[in-house]
């Protein structure tokens, strides 16, 4: 059952993959594959013209008869000559459609990522997702890796049927032999490779450890962190443990097998021999001819080798199989998606406005990945005795956590400062602006458009926002700020959102200044923490957005700095709206508008700075103990 189960499964996705590298190539895909299945069957047809022409020339010895084994030798070269002449242009063909199909592959995964929810993102369904492809290593080229496999299982099965019927058409009693000889090797070196899969699996969390006490290693902070605590040797004790064990248990299995694939082997060794013997001896007494004894060795000899290949190409291809199927359904998914169409957007008015929103936190659901992961795991306790992989834990649970504003407007062009305790609805509110989360109930109007009716893409387009977490990616310093933003870069615009950020200060000084590398990694400068969010802030202002929003924009930045930028956010563009999270409540104060109180997931204050020092005791804490 095991291995019906298996063919069975490999067929359905090597069919869906093929399709699917099809639609990519499609000219290339039928050459290569019709070469590729026609080797085998060249290869048996020129065997069976060879023993045909053997047994000519020994029957006729030379007389009349050559000339017809002249155009049959001839014909023989020529066909000799065209399946060297298809392995050339197909081993060609597949190293470039091999890179392409790589590329593309990956290119469609990046494109399906990018349209992924950023809660999803977020989530440990995603997290549970990404391992599950990633189970393999090369998890990701799981597709290509079955389309390239279709070539080989066709000619094992083409191969196996010529050699089974040459070797019944001698004998059919060797060839039965040689089949229930073949058994005992099939079974167990297509058990070894699940054993050795089983093994794997049951070391998954140890193969995690030992990447985490090697990654100490790989990177700047962490063996930075290591060395401060002199816990190296620590790290490196534990990864050789983890290694080592997971190693010797491999090598116990490696020991175990190979001793009943020696036994095995030595039974098909004595088998064939035995057949060879019989077969010589035929010849000897005349009644079996040089070309059909021939013939008739080498297919005994091959369909050992193809059973055995079989053998492990199912174990070794059932892994990709499965991770093909999350490929597939990462790919043809449409939960947990960026809605990518909407309403045309106009603009009514100049406001932002929040009407009765309640919000909660709710966990992701992918049931598709959910059915996906029981039937795997299923299968795998059914029929290769492997535990279910244990579910990530979630990680985040806000079932305690509301958020209610029962109406707010935001207008045009006002400095507004978002502020209160960690915890208490700052992020979140930002996360419901920007449409990364949707709202229980109530809406949100973005100049008069719900932003339930709009696609992502035109609710960003009029942002631009800082995350605390903002990446750091080694690019020239000018290509980085312009990140932000589509279209040609424009030095001036860099120069100008470079000196809102003060980031001016320390690029000017750099050899290449805004041409600048940045980051080790590319032979560059490694700006510090407080050096990378200057960049990140200019790269925010370069964006030609309406509304701005900075999540903590100062929290690296020295104190000097830290009040320059916000002198330099008095100067900003009058017309754009600018949305700030900061616990710098003296010197939000000197330059906002309003500022907004959240406590507990609701507003508890809006005002200026004057006016909620009178009125709000929330506010006057947090202020009072900011300046203390």
């Amino acid at each position: 059952m095991k291995f019906i189960y298996i063919v069975n499964e490999y067929i359905k996705v090597a069919f869906k993959c093929l399709k699917y590298v099809y639609s990519i190539n499609k000219k290339g895909t039928v050459f290569r594959l019709g070469v590729l299945i026609l080797f085998p069957v060249l290869s048996n047809v020129i065997n069976i013209i060879n023993a045909r022409l053997a047994n000519s020339m020994q029957q006729s010895y030379g007389t009349g008869v050559m000339k017809y084994i002249l155009p049959i030798f001839g014909f023989l070269i020529v066909f000799t000559f065209l399946e060297s002449f298809f392995s050339f242009l197909s081993n060609k063909l597949s190293i470039s459609m091999q890179r392409k199909l790589n590329d593309q592959v990956f290119t469609d995964q990046l494109s399906k990522k990018k349209d992924f929810t950023i809660p999803f993102i977020d989530s440990s369904d995603y997290e549970e997702l990404r391992q599950r492809i990633e189970i393999n290593g090369e998890g990701r080229y799981a597709q290509v890796a079955v389309t390239n496999s279709i070539p080989e299982f066709l000619s094992i099965v083409v191969n196996l049927i010529f050699t089974i019927y040459i070797t019944y058409s001698y004998d059919w009693k060797f060839a039965t032999l040689i089949l229930l000889a073949s058994l005992p090797g099939f079974y167990i070196s297509f058990t070894r490779s699940f054993v050795m899969r089983k093994n794997w699996e049951n070391h998954l969390d140890d193969n995690k450890y030992y990447s985490i006490y090697s990654g100490m290693f790989m990177n700047y902070q962490s063996l930075k962190d290591a060395k401060s605590s002199n816990n190296t040797n620590m790290f490196i004790k534990k990864y050789r443990d983890w290694k080592d064990g997971f190693t010797n248990s491999q090598i116990k299995i490696q020991n175990k097998y190979s001793n009943l694939v020696f036994l095995s082997g030595m039974l098909m060794t004595f088998i064939i021999f035995t057949i060879q013997f019989f077969v010589i001896k035929d010849v000897v007494a005349g009644a079996m001819l040089i070309g059909s004894a021939t013939l008739v060795i080498v297919q005994v000899s091959r369909l050992e080798s193809y059973i055995s290949r079989l053998s492990w190409f199912l174990p070794e291809q059932y892994e990709n199989v499965v991770t093909s199927k999350y490929l597939f359904l990462q790919a043809e998914t449409i939960e947990n998606t960026d809605k990518i169409t909407g309403s045309e957007f106009y603009t009514e008015n100049d406001t932002i406005e929040f009407k009765n929103i309640n919000f909660k936190y709710e966990d992701t659901k992918f049931t598709s990945l959910h059915k996906l992961n029981d039937e795997i795991d299923n299968i795998a306790v059914k029929y290769f005795g492997l535990k279910k992989q244990d579910q990530i834990i979630k990680e985040k649970d806000g079932s305690n956590f509301n958020l209610y504003i029962d109406n707010l407007v935001i207008n045009k062009g006002e400095k507004i400062a978002i502020v209160g305790k960690n915890g208490n609805g700052k992020t979140t509110f930002i996360q419901l602006l920007l449409n990364i989360y949707q709202p229980t109930s109530g809406e949100i109007l973005l100049f008069g458009n719900n932003l339930k009716n709009l696609s992502q893409e035109t609710i960003l387009n009029n942002f631009s926002a800082l995350y605390q977490d903002y990446s750091q990616q080694s690019l020239k310093t000018h290509e980085y700020i312009a990140l932000s933003e589509k279209g040609e870069i424009d030095m001036d615009k860099i120069k100008s959102s470079s000196k809102i950020a003060t980031a001016d200060e320390f690029i000017e000084k750099w050899d290449n200044q805004y041409t600048q590398q940045l980051g080790v990694y590319m032979k560059g400068v490694k700006p510090s923490k407080g050096q990378w969010q200057k960049l990140a802030l200019a790269r925010t202002f370069y964006k030609d957005s309406p509304v701005i929003i900075l999540d903590e924009p100062t929290a690296s930045i020295d104190a000097t700095s830290s009040k320059k930028i916000f002198e330099n956010l008095k100067d900003i563009d009058k017309s754009k709206t600018l949305i700030i999270i900061s616990h710098n409540m003296t010197d939000i104060a000197k330059f906002v508008d309003r500022i907004i109180i959240f406590d507990k997931g609701r507003i508890v204050g809006d005002g200026t700075h004057k006016e909620l020092l009178k009125s709000s005791p929330v506010y006057k804490d947090l202020y009072e103990s900011e300046s203390r």
